[in-house]
């Protein structure tokens, strides 16, 4: 087919289906274009057929591409090519998530015996133009939404919680769980994104896996405070004193208690760690002023 015509007028459109009329309008210069006038709506995919457009066959890509180019969303023009073409050249694309829920992406799902992730499938639907409430969006999305659409919880959770407080994970782990392998970092993940902490799924799995999968991070100077302003020399480098609980420590997984942990500590806790100096005019958040001069009988 040929181009659309560069005379700034739309005179007329066909697909074989109907036909419809469209006043002749100019077209923004390129120049003056913020935002490109996209054909279709979010949620549509372009579809590449061909259409009668200025009087000349053409194809929807093509006016897609003028379009986009040449004018700028929220137009007059764009808004009259959207009315003309539109359902032409558009499809509302089945959506993984219309049922409600946020996609995860990454999740696995097996369709038809393929594994794959859940934007790997958004990927085929989008090439195959499977569209919105057909039949076969219909079955694609009762085998993947279950697996790709979550309502994130209001207390996400954790499987390394405790009465006696927060552990941390054991992110490389690997375990097997429910006859899959996987590692606790992305189980921990998982359960975080998708699960309530009040929920029985988050009950059973700390109940099988905290033991595997969690531990009780080295501190540097808990029950003090750390000093982040302060740097030390460890291993000929510099480094900050809240580095060594957020990434020392993290990343080689060193245990409270442990003889590595109690080295850091006997190495850095006087240059890294101070107490919280008694204010005897602080009460809650509020901090009174002394009358260093007025006496008062203490002790006797």
């Amino acid at each position: 087919g040929g181009s659309p015509s560069n005379d700034g007028t739309y005179a007329s459109y066909s697909s074989g289906s109907g036909q419809a009329d469209v006043e002749s309008a100019s077209l923004v210069s390129a120049a003056a274009v913020s935002s490109p006038c996209n054909l279709c709506e979010p949620g549509e995919v372009g579809i590449n057929a061909e259409i009668l457009f200025n009087g000349v066959e053409t194809s929807c890509s093509e006016v897609y591409h003028f379009l986009a180019i040449q004018t700028s969303e929220g137009s007059e023009t764009c808004t009259m090519g959207k009315n003309a073409l539109r359902d032409a050249c558009c499809l509302k694309k089945c959506d993984l998530c219309a049922g409600g829920g946020i996609p995860d992406w990454y999740a696995m799902v097996n369709v038809n015996g393929n594994s794959m992730t859940c934007l790997e499938l958004d990927g085929i639907i989008t090439d195959s133009m499977i569209e919105a409430e057909s039949d076969q969006c219909n079955d694609v999305l009762s085998v993947a939404a279950p697996a790709c659409c979550y309502v994130p919880p209001e207390e996400s959770c954790n499987i390394c919680k405790s009465d006696s407080g927060m552990n941390d994970v054991l992110t490389s782990v690997e375990v097997t769980y429910g006859g899959t392998s996987s590692t606790c970092g992305a189980i921990f993940n998982a359960l975080f994104s998708r699960e309530e902490q009040e929920s029985e799924t988050c009950a059973m799995v700390t109940n099988d896996l905290a033991e595997q999968c969690c531990y009780n991070k080295c501190s540097l100077c808990d029950p003090l405070q750390t000093n982040t302003a302060v740097s030390v020399e460890h291993d000929g480098t510099q480094l900050g004193c809240g580095e060594f609980d957020s990434y020392i420590f993290a990343s080689n997984f060193i245990v409270e208690g442990s003889e590595e942990c109690a080295a850091f500590q006997t190495d850095y806790k006087d240059e890294c760690c101070y107490d919280i100096a008694c204010n005897l005019c602080a009460k809650g958040d509020t901090i009174y002023t002394p009358k260093e001069d007025e006496p008062v009988t203490y002790g006797g």
